[in-house]
């Protein structure tokens, strides 16, 4: 029995691969986000399971090489509000309107006269 269980949790991790998502209150520690220049597309980090409806998440941005950035949380639900003007080296609450049991992620956005490409470090939960 235990030789069989051991099969299908392996079969069903080979299946996912890179989909793994976490537990909406466990924090996610030093991501790294690439956010292209001239508010281009991406920026977005892997999904969470929202554990709390609504719940702001969190987030502790590390470093965004000096250039201030857009945040908001997109999920099954919708996106939320833009969270303007964020910065390295400060924490934020993001508004959310995702219901519990689904699906979230932090997409960021750089300002469409931003000429540097950015690598944003940071730490995150979806709650």
């Amino acid at each position: 029995m235990k030789k069989v269980l051991v099969g299908v949790l392996s079969a069903s991790l080979l299946l996912t691969g890179g989909a793994v998502t976490y537990a909406g209150t466990a924090w996610q520690n030093n991501i790294s986000v690439y956010v292209p220049n001239h508010n281009g597309p991406g920026g977005n980090t892997k999904y969470q399971t929202k554990a709390t409806s609504s719940a702001q998440a969190g987030l502790r941005l590390h470093a965004t090489q000096g250039v201030t950035l857009d945040v908001r949380t997109k999920g099954t639900n919708g996106a939320a509000a833009w969270k303007r003007g964020v910065k390295g080296g400060n924490t934020y609450s993001v508004p959310s309107v995702t219901v519990s049991g689904n699906q979230e992620r932090l997409e960021f956005s750089s300002n469409i006269f931003e000429g540097k490409n950015v690598n944003a470090i940071l730490d995150w939960r979806s709650n």
